[in-house]
């Protein structure tokens, strides 16, 4: 039987392919800011604004629509969103991020605009009625164009919608505005949404992860050190702490790639959950045919297939014969690199 391939990209990196080598593209300079603020000087905007948790398919065609259209129209891109969402401010338990909010940034950035702006959910900014939103965005930005999806909501108790605001943009004064309300796309018939997402990774569907955001769900850090019961069987791990308030993957065995610092890209086991022998949560992961010492390193590992469930261990010994048959399995998957370095 052949082994199974499985193809994975990062689209954070931007590489090109020239003359049979690959080179680093020129990086594109995104200013942040923080809060809604009137910017100088007297050019237009094009604007989206969403959480953009995930930064999933459907907000990348967001995105680039927006900076598509600004370089187009000699505009500035704009993208607006929220490190403080609605629901950490008003709910006792907000459900966790796919990504910590830096790393969301990180991906927006990939996509080029020309300004991230950067809000905190606020009891003043919550009490804005829609066409006091929509005021402020045109003064602060002389928006020219918007962009927003199907199920967009904005303004004091998500009373505005996307037909709201595009009704606002048509009958208002002055220069015209183009709005742009963009359809949900679909996986499975079902709209790919963060929610869509979170669910595949509670459940450990990483292929239906992949599909909706376009590259492999995966959790970064940096490598702590552990209580060594790993190396002692000749299976050194490196562990990443769980961040608070980001989703953890349905616990079990993963089949991963990881990337330590800048290094190539390596096959390995990723184990998440608890053991008898490690009651706390963990993301401990083994570098397949690796044993150098990384301590303090930062470590992309990319979620590529759940293997199995946590089973329970009882002794050093069975986890060992554990870890044997899970590295067996791992070794017959072959997998494709499409990472740049």
């Amino acid at each position: 039987m052949q082994p199974a391939v499985l193809y994975f990209r990062d689209d954070l990196c931007a590489c090109v392919a020239f003359a049979g080598k690959h080179h680093i593209m020129h990086r594109h300079m995104t200013a942040i800011i923080n809060g809604l603020k009137k910017l100088p000087g007297t050019q237009g905007s094009a604007v989206t604004i969403g959480k953009f948790d995930g930064v999933h398919r459907g907000h990348e065609e967001l995105i680039r629509h927006t900076v598509a259209v600004a370089r187009k129209k000699g505009l500035r891109s704009v993208v607006i969103t929220f490190r403080t969402r609605y629901e950490d401010v008003h709910f006792p338990h907000p459900l966790p991020r796919l990504f910590p909010f830096e790393e969301t940034v990180k991906r927006i950035k990939a996509h080029k605009p020309d300004l991230i702006v950067v809000i905190d959910f606020s009891p003043a900014f919550g009490r804005m009625v829609p066409d006091e939103f929509f005021q402020k965005l045109i003064e602060c930005y002389r928006v020219e164009a918007i962009a927003v999806g199907k199920d967009f909501r904005f303004g004091r108790n998500a009373q505005g919608t996307a037909s709201m605001l595009a009704r606002f943009a048509s009958t208002r004064k002055g220069k015209r505005i183009q709005v742009r309300i963009f359809p949900f796309l679909t996986y499975r018939k079902k709209k790919i949404a963060t929610s869509a997402v979170r669910k595949a990774v509670l459940e450990g569907d990483m292929t239906a992860a992949e599909r909706m955001l376009g590259v492999p769900f995966y959790y970064s850090g940096t490598i702590e050190k552990g209580k060594g019961i790993g190396r002692t069987i000749g299976f050194p791990t490196a562990n990443l702490k769980p961040r608070d308030g980001v989703v953890v993957p349905r616990y079990g065995v993963y089949l991963t790639a990881v990337r330590v610092g800048t290094s190539r890209i390596m096959k390995a086991l990723t184990f998440v959950g608890r053991s008898h022998l490690h009651p706390s949560v963990l993301i401990e992961t083994h570098i397949i045919d690796f044993n150098r010492t990384v301590y303090g390193r930062s470590m992309d590992v990319f979620f590529l297939r759940y293997l199995r469930p946590v089973l329970p261990v009882r002794s050093i010994d069975a986890l060992k014969s554990l870890i044997e048959n899970d590295v067996h399995t791992a070794r017959r998957i072959r997998i494709r690199s499409d990472l740049c370095r």
